[in-house]
C-alpha cells in the first residue's frame, strides 16, 4: 500500500452524537483516505436501521439537505451495511496540483 492510500485521519470514540427528542448517544467515526486523484470520505455509525436516502427537505426542516450537498460535490456516494455499523461514503475529485517551485 502506498502512502497515497493511507488514511489521512480517523476519529472515533471522541465524537459522541446525540439525537433528539429522545437523547441517545452513538459513536461516529469519520475517515478520510486519499486514493490517487480522489478523496474518500467515510462516516460510520451504529444505527443500521436508518439508512441514507435522498429526500426533499421542506423550507423549515432542520435536516434532509445533506445528501443533496454530497451529490452536488461528489463523483459518487453510497452506503454499506457492516457487521456492527452502517458506513456512508462519498468520493470527491481532487484538482491537479502543480508545485509552486521545482528543484
Amino acid at each position: 500500500m502506498s502512502v497515497a492510500d493511507q488514511p489521512l485521519a480517523a476519529y472515533s470514540a471522541s465524537m459522541p452524537f446525540a439525537e433528539a427528542p429522545e437523547v441517545t448517544f452513538s459513536l461516529v467515526e469519520v475517515t478520510l483516505t486519499l486514493q490517487g486523484t480522489q478523496l474518500l470520505l467515510e462516516v460510520s455509525d451504529p444505527d443500521k436501521e436508518k439508512t441514507p436516502a435522498p429526500r426533499t427537505a421542506g423550507q423549515h426542516d432542520e435536516d434532509g439537505r445533506g445528501l443533496a450537498v454530497i451529490a452536488a460535490l461528489t463523483n459518487q456516494w453510497g452506503y454499506d451495511l457492516r457487521r456492527y455499523t452502517k458506513c456512508a461514503w462519498a468520493t470527491f475529485p481532487l484538482p491537479a496540483v502543480t508545485p509552486a517551485c521545482s528543484a
